[in-house]
């Protein structure tokens, strides 16, 4: 069936007499008019003046005014909505467009109607509205886009890995790194450092050991759940492979410094658990936190990491061959 001018008059029609009469949204606006205050004198007590009709004037702002106002009134809404300044003009065009669909409004009178004193507010609380199921329509479909995009998979040392010079160093005093010369990420952190140089320091007793990346499949990844209830991707920091065989799986951190580390180290200890159910004995790992001369984990699940009591120190020594 199709649609007929009369169809879409009698829509607006109906959306202009339901603003009008439930909102109170004056469409009769033939001008913004500003009142300013015209000759008046400071009397009265405490400070305060009464103000008469006849000691106000009014002023019209011309087209490219109030387009220069919706603009503005556009981009506090975007501003206190968290999105980027660059959609200000994006929403400004949708503004304009509503006003015409919905209420027939011709392009140069939306502004005025938008901006009218008894009107912004009421037009506010509808944008932000819409906003408001916006953003939860994108933060939706990245949600599913990212359980749609969620895999697992084998995972081998690759024989060879690209790294930016850009972000990256060379370290050539480490030895025993899986792939050599060794690339350090200039952003690397402390613990993350430290770590490394205690395995260095403990070489004797290692095959070797692989820093880890924190994306794509070539890169060891675990699964685990998010505080949200979402799924996602866990990189171990460091794949160690001991002399006698066994395979260390840690992640370096400092006390409390990631509020998902018990999910990501929890995620971690189930799977090496189904591993050694399904004759991997010999693997250990979790999240590692530097205490005093000791690197310590934890084999069970925690709540924290910010109570190291009962957790384990690694000791390289005690898996030489």
């Amino acid at each position: 069936m199709a649609i007929t001018d009369n169809d879409i008059l009698g829509d607006i029609q109906r959306n202009r007499y339901q603003a009008e009469h439930t909102k109170h949204i004056n469409f009769d606006v033939s001008r913004i008019q500003v009142q300013l205050l015209h000759d008046v004198d400071i009397t009265g007590e405490a400070g305060e003046t009464a103000v008469g009709q006849d000691k106000q004037i009014k002023y019209a702002k011309n087209a490219e005014e109030l387009i220069e106002e919706l603009t503005k009134y556009c981009a506090a809404l975007i501003s206190r909505k968290g999105f980027e300044k660059v959609s200000t003009v994006t929403l400004r065009g949708y503004a304009v467009q509503m006003m015409e669909d919905l209420f027939g409004v011709f392009e140069n009178d939306a502004p005025k109607i938008l901006l009218a004193q008894t009107n912004r507010a009421k037009f506010s609380e509808v944008i932000e509205q819409a906003l408001d199921n916006y953003k939860n329509k994108i933060d939706d479909k990245k949600k599913e886009a990212k359980k749609r995009s969620f895999k697992q998979y084998r995972w081998e040392v690759p024989e060879r890995r690209e790294y930016s010079e850009e972000s990256n160093v060379a370290v050539p005093q480490v030895k025993a790194h899986a792939l050599m010369p060794f690339m350090q990420l200039k952003k690397a952190s402390n613990p993350e450092k430290r770590f490394e140089a205690f395995l260095e320091s403990n070489r004797e007793y290692i095959d070797w050991w692989y820093k880890n990346g924190d994306e794509g499949k070539q890169h060891y990844s675990i699964a685990y759940d998010c505080a949200d209830g979402s799924k996602s991707l866990f990189y171990v920091d460091f794949v160690i492979r001991m002399k006698n065989g066994t395979i260390c799986l840690f992640d370096t951190k400092s006390c409390g410094s990631d509020s998902e580390a018990p999910n990501k180290h929890n995620a971690l200890v189930d799977y090496m658990n189904e591993a050694k159910e399904n004759g991997n004995a010999h693997i250990i790992g979790g999240v590692i936190i530097e205490d005093g001369d000791n690197w310590k984990y934890c084999s069970m699940h925690i709540e924290n990491t910010d109570d190291l009591t009962g957790w384990d120190a690694f000791h390289p020594d005690m898996y030489g061959e």
